[in-house]
């Protein structure tokens, strides 16, 4: 719960945050979804890039209709998965 109670009381790391928070909220049409660079061999060692696995669940998430959504069993199984087991 760490990390949502850091976004819900606006804990610093997650200030520039607010602006994604607000729009997802509004309901803007097409839906907004943030950019997320993927990791690929030319950006494997650039550190803004992420996992593509992640970046596939994150998509997975945001999927528009919750129907089709993940279950968190399954969210959390796959972040262990790319985190190796930790």
């Amino acid at each position: 719960m760490t990390v949502v109670t850091d976004i819900s009381s606006c804990n610093a790391v997650y200030r520039g945050c607010l602006d994604i928070i607000g729009r997802v909220r509004n309901g803007e049409t097409p839906p907004f979804r943030p950019v997320i660079p993927k990791m690929t061999s030319s950006t494997a060692n650039e550190e803004d890039a992420v996992d593509t696995r992640l970046v596939d669940l994150m998509q997975l998430c945001w999927l528009e209709d919750p129907n089709i959504r993940p279950q968190l069993a399954t969210v959390l199984s796959k972040c262990q998965e790319i985190n190796e087991g930790k």
